[in-house]
């Protein structure tokens, strides 16, 4: 009898927990820019060694990522179906050091990361220049 009663009460547990045990889905926020990022990796003789466009990010903190571009520069306004935006674009590039794998590249404000992209990775070489360019576009504010 125990059991049969321990068997209801776990059924009836799991039936009522089982609306809780999947994630919510992602909900559409205006408020998210919209980040695309192209890497040029070339070795010291200038040949290609990897391009990567990462589509896979990890958000930590989206106000960081407004304030760090409101350091930017250049911004130009741009019109899409009736709705003005801001568009950012700007490059970085720097020559590796030391040989390692580089697997995700993350945008650094204030010494915190609020924003990661992850990807398939490549091995860089000391001689190696790396070029990244970002393409933003967020909603005027």
């Amino acid at each position: 009898m125990k059991i049969l009663i321990l068997f209801i009460l776990v059924i009836f547990l799991s039936s009522t927990l089982i609306g809780y045990s999947y994630g919510q889905a992602p909900r559409e926020d205006p408020s998210l820019p919209q980040i695309h990022l192209q890497i040029v990796v070339r070795d010291s003789n200038g040949q290609l060694v990897a391009y990567v466009e990462p589509t896979v990010v990890y958000l930590r903190n989206v106000g960081w990522i407004h304030e760090y571009l409101d350091t930017k520069e250049n911004k130009t306004l741009i019109t899409i179906e009736g709705q003005i935006f801001e568009q950012i674009k700007y490059e970085q590039s720097w020559t590796q050091t030391r040989q390692r794998q580089i697997a995700t590249m993350q945008m650094t404000y204030n010494g915190e990361v609020p924003l990661l992209f992850r990807h398939d990775g490549y091995i860089a070489s000391p001689g190696d220049t790396i070029h990244t360019s970002w393409d933003i576009i967020r909603t005027v504010r």
